[in-house]
């Protein structure tokens, strides 16, 4: 009942245009932080169960973006065809910057199952063959079902028949931005982008607010501001008309306000 009634009221905040979004992570996630540093046992999603579950060639298959996959560009450089994408709000997980890159040195975003929480994001249609290519891409993310319970869409009537996919870890598999990984500022461009993008497409005036607000540990103190020499792979500068927005919805934040 509880999750209930924070999708609804979270939900009806949204399209009435008003103030809305998450309070503060509570204080658990100092608590899971101990648990995660204390606890150095990590199964990564390679090896786990079930990890790339068989796509169903006879249904209609969907997948779910919470970050890069928001973007138009990023998301076409998979799947080219991905071209229409729908806002939704997702319960029973949380978005946060927490699932570090080898290559690129640096933390991204990623979903965690969590039963007290909820964020926007957005999805497009997707065969097999597409599949397999976001697979690729998202390797160290495990493919998960989503319960069509647990989708409102958002700026659209309904959902349509078939199967929705999304790429999550456990929390126990959350790595967390520090010097040596930190938040790329052209990364969060892409993904506020990808917000802003859904706004105007479907007129929804919260929609790149309620991104940042239902994103967590915003690590201002492990940030790096590469814009003038972009190190996220993705990035387009297509981002750049959207930077006043964006600096707009990131500057509220502060050292003192970090949520985690």
């Amino acid at each position: 009942m509880f999750l209930i009634l924070i999708v609804v009221v979270i939900t009806a905040s949204f399209l009435l245009g008003k103030k809305s979004g998450f309070n503060k992570a509570e204080s658990i996630h100092e608590s899971e932080l101990r648990i995660l540093e204390q606890s150095k046992l990590s199964q990564t999603p390679e090896d786990s169960l079930n990890c790339r579950p068989e796509v169903n060639p006879n249904k209609d298959n969907y997948v779910i973006g919470y970050g890069s996959l928001m973007n138009k560009d990023s998301r076409q450089i998979t799947v080219p065809n991905a071209t229409y994408a729908a806002p939704i709000l997702v319960s029973g997980f949380e978005r946060l910057w927490a699932s570090r890159g080898e290559k690129s040195r640096a933390t991204f975003l990623l979903a965690v199952p969590n039963k007290g929480y909820a964020m926007n994001a957005i999805y497009y249609k997707a065969d097999a063959k597409d599949i397999s290519a976001t697979d690729l891409r998202e390797a160290s993310y495990c493919r998960v079902k989503i319960p069509r319970k647990d989708i409102v869409p958002l700026g659209i009537k309904s959902l349509p028949k078939g199967d929705f996919w999304m790429y999550v870890k456990d929390f126990k598999d959350a790595e967390f931005p520090n010097k040596d990984y930190p938040i790329l500022q052209t990364y969060a461009d892409t993904f506020m982008t990808g917000c802003l993008q859904t706004q105007a497409e479907f007129n929804l005036t919260e929609f790149g607010k309620l991104c940042f607000d239902t994103t967590y540990n915003w690590d201002l103190a492990n940030w790096l501001y590469d814009r003038s020499n972009p190190r996220y792979s993705r990035y387009s500068q297509y981002t750049e008309k959207y930077r006043p927005q964006i600096d707009k919805i990131i500057r509220r934040l502060t050292f003192d306000d970090d949520p985690l």
